[in-house]
């Protein structure tokens, strides 16, 4: 008697969770690793009754590892994946291969800018992170820091249509500040 094993195959939204999570878990080791460890770790975790195909899982590492923001990486010659952890300069991520040289430059800012159409101030700056404020005046060219300001306000200051009004009634001396 011979005994047929059905393979299950799995969605691509169920796979690409499991992908993403071992990447993360990989990254979370500081592991150095390739699309193709990723597929046989899968394999091995979930048996034979589960269809693993090794292009859809090396299509969802590389689409997962170039889309995420999470953490750094940089790839070798036979296509394994270097997991940096970022280091924060001065706003700015930089990440370190060897520990002493970057091996990617500036990143993404956590500070939104925008330069409102206004007679008073020239640029207003804000970190959803720290809740900071920074306004640089037009009059004076004077940069004023503001804390824990909330993310609505935030909001409803770049919304406002008079940016000086909008700042002498809900900001100054509102909130603490370097000023």
């Amino acid at each position: 008697m011979t005994i047929k094993i059905e393979r299950i195959k799995i969605s691509d939204a169920e796979l690409k969770k499991v992908v993403e999570g071992a990447v993360r878990h990989c990254v979370a080791n500081k592991a150095t690793f390739s699309a193709y460890d990723i597929t046989i770790g899968l394999r091995n975790a979930i048996g034979p009754a589960v269809e693993i195909n090794h292009d859809r899982v090396k299509a969802m590492v590389h689409t997962y590892m170039r889309d995420t923001d999470e953490f750094s990486y940089g790839a070798t010659d036979n296509g394994q994946y270097l997991i940096y952890a970022p280091v924060i300069v001065n706003d700015f991520k930089f990440v370190f291969g060897d520990g002493q040289t970057p091996v990617l430059g500036q990143l993404k800012s956590p500070w939104e800018d925008v330069y409102p159409d206004s007679t008073a101030i020239h640029k207003m700056s804000y970190n959803k992170a720290s809740e900071e404020l920074r306004i640089l005046f037009i009059s004076g060219n004077t940069e004023c820091e503001y804390y824990d300001v909330p993310e609505l306000v935030w909001f409803a200051f770049k919304d406002a249509s008079s940016k000086g009004k909008f700042y002498h009634q809900h900001i100054k001396g509102k909130y603490n500040s370097n000023f």
